[in-house]
């Protein structure tokens, strides 16, 4: 029998992954040290 996850870790998972593309959007695909930069003086 399959155990399927809590309803709050699915709501979890989607959140982290709408997060995730919302704040990588601007640097995907570019450079790592464009990202990193990103990140750095942007995010921090």
């Amino acid at each position: 029998m399959i155990r399927l996850p809590h309803p709050d870790r699915f709501s979890g998972c989607l959140i982290g992954q709408a997060l995730g593309d919302a704040v990588g959007c601007r640097v995907e695909g570019y450079a790592e040290e464009v990202c990193q930069n990103y990140v750095n003086y942007e995010l921090m």
